[in-house]
């Protein structure tokens, strides 16, 4: 029995939380409105205080929402449950959630959609899926929700959570969390989905491996990171 499903653009929002990253962001976003034309588009502009952001509004038509800066460590959970926010509030009720990177390049539409809880590309050995292009069902959303998970005290410190990277053994990564002092948000949604009961499930429509060459994934419909996006428009 196939799990994965048809889907239209009404279907879909696509979510950016951007900070200094304006030419990048205008690249994805080509590319995603030509094979996406009329999914909704979140640009989550997480206190970067350039004045051109507004403009994506109309060139784009995307929805631009000037936020409180969030993604520091200490803020914990904060940016994931305004991210969860920005979703379930929407009142057209879109059935899938897909949280990319400004670097990440859309190649074409994806042929069906799964129908499980949370997916991309997971890693061989490990429980989470990486963090370019990071799709959830609606119903996954409502889940973590519920669950409480994300309300609890002490996630914006250190380690916790950030003993999941120690439970997968990738001290590496738990370590450039406390360096640059950013939440890192594939870990932390893996993290909440495993809270929640939710399994993280590989999608083989999306490759997103930070040491690959783009140019080596053959047939996907979304691939990260893409090493020549503009620094510049």
């Amino acid at each position: 029995m196939d799990d994965r499903l048809d889907y239209t653009d009404d279907d879909l929002t696509f979510y950016l939380i951007t900070y200094r990253d304006f030419a990048r962001c205008c690249w994805c976003l080509t590319n995603l409105r030509h094979h996406y034309p009329s999914a909704r588009i979140v640009i989550d502009v997480d206190g970067d205080d350039d004045i051109r952001w507004e403009s994506l509004h109309t060139e784009f038509n995307a929805d631009v929402i000037r936020s409180e800066r969030l993604f520091p460590v200490p803020n914990g959970s904060a940016i994931v449950k305004r991210m969860f926010q920005r979703h379930l509030d929407d009142p057209s009720q879109r059935r899938w959630f897909l949280r990319i990177d400004t670097d990440t390049e859309i190649r074409r539409r994806f042929m069906k959609l799964p129908d499980w809880g949370y997916f991309g590309q997971r890693p061989r050995h490990f429980n989470f899926i990486q963090g370019g292009c990071i799709g959830m069902t609606r119903t996954a959303m409502e889940q973590i929700v519920r669950s409480g998970c994300l309300d609890r005290p002490g996630l914006g410190e250190i380690p916790a959570p950030w003993q999941f990277y120690r439970s997968h053994r990738i001290v590496a990564i738990e370590q450039r969390v406390q360096r640059q002092g950013l939440i890192s948000l594939d870990w932390m949604l893996s993290w909440a989905m495993e809270q929640a009961g939710i399994e993280g499930r590989d999608y083989c429509e999306i490759r997103c491996e930070w040491k690959t060459p783009i140019q080596s994934y053959v047939d996907c419909a979304v691939a990260h990171p893409c090493k020549t996006v503009p620094c510049d428009r």
